[in-house]
C-alpha cells in the first residue's frame, strides 16, 4: 500500500522537473461558500496537469537499462503527454497507445513531445496492445493504477500542507484514482480530510462502486468505460466522503 515516504522520496526525485504550482485564494469561491477557499493551479505544468508528477516519478524510478528500451503508455488525454514529455526530457523512447477517438490536438501534442502515436480502435484495444509493446522490453507507464504513479502525484497533496498548514479539508477530483490515491494518501497521514468529486456523467455510478468494497476501492471502468477492470490501490476509510460536482 501507498505510504507517506514513497511520496516524500517522490518529491526529491522529481523537484528538478517539475513546477511547483501556485495556491492562490479564490475570493469567487470563498464568497459562494462562506469560508477559506484555495486552488491548486496544475494547469501551468508543462503540458498542462499534473500528470507530468507521476510520469516523471515513474520513468525515474527506471533503470538506465529500462529506460534505453523505451516505455509505452495507455491515454487519450494528459498522461500521453505527460508521459511523452517526461520521455523526451529523459532520453527515453516512448510509444503512446490511443484510442481512434482522441481529439486530434492531443494527438498533435503527444506527437509534438517526441513520442509515437500507435492508435487502436478503442481504449479497450488500446490496452490490448500493452502485452506487445512489453513483450519488446518496453516499461508500461499506467495512468493511475501504478503506485509509483499514485506517489508522484501525491507531491501535490504535500505542497499544499505546506503552503496552506491550516487546512482542514481538501477536495480532489477522481477520474481513474491516481491523483486522490496519492493525495489522499498524503493528507490524511498529516491528519486531514479528503473528499472528491466528479464532474462526469459516471460519477454516481461509480461513486457507490468506489465505496462498496470492505478494503479496496475498486473502478470496473474508466470515464470512457470500456477500460478493463483495475484496482486503485488506496483504502476507502482515506476518503471522508463523496459529493457529485454537476458541469454548473
Amino acid at each position: 500500500m501507498l505510504q507517506q515516504t514513497s511520496i516524500e522520496q517522490a518529491r526529491k526525485r522529481i523537484e528538478p522537473y517539475i513546477k511547483r504550482t501556485p495556491l492562490e485564494k479564490s475570493t469567487a469561491l470563498s464568497d459562494r461558500v462562506g469560508t477559506n477557499v484555495y486552488v491548486k493551479y496544475e494547469l501551468f505544468q508543462k503540458t498542462g496537469s499534473f500528470k507530468v508528477r507521476g510520469a516523471f516519478n515513474k520513468l525515474l524510478s527506471l533503470s538506465e537499462e529500462e529506460r534505453a528500451n523505451g516505455v509505452v503508455a495507455v491515454s487519450g488525454g494528459n498522461h500521453a503527454q505527460a508521459v511523452a514529455f517526461a520521455s523526451r526530457v529523459l532520453g527515453a523512447e516512448a510509444v503512446i497507445v490511443m484510442p481512434d477517438n482522441t481529439p486530434q490536438n492531443y494527438v498533435d501534442a503527444t506527437r509534438g513531445y517526441g513520442a509515437t502515436v500507435d492508435l487502436q480502435p478503442s481504449i479497450a484495444e488500446a490496452f490490448e496492445k500493452i502485452d506487445e509493446y512489453r513483450s519488446a522490453g518496453r516499461s508500461f507507464v499506467h495512468p493511475f493504477d501504478d503506485e509509483v504513479v499514485m506517489a508522484g502525484q501525491g507531491t501535490l497533496g504535500l505542497e499544499i500542507l505546506e503552503e496552506c498548514p491550516e487546512v482542514t479539508d481538501v477536495i480532489v477530483s477522481i477520474g481513474g484514482g491516481g491523483l486522490m490515491g496519492g493525495v489522499s494518501t498524503a493528507i490524511i497521514q498529516n491528519g486531514r480530510k479528503c473528499a472528491f468529486g466528479e464532474s462526469k456523467h459516471s460519477a454516481p455510478t461509480r461513486c457507490r462502486r468506489l465505496l462498496k468494497q470492505e478494503n479496496r476501492l475498486r473502478c470496473r471502468r474508466s470515464l470512457r468505460s470500456q477500460k478493463p477492470s483495475v484496482r486503485p490501490r488506496f483504502p476507502k476509510q482515506r476518503l471522508h466522503s463523496r459529493r457529485r460536482i454537476s458541469k454548473a
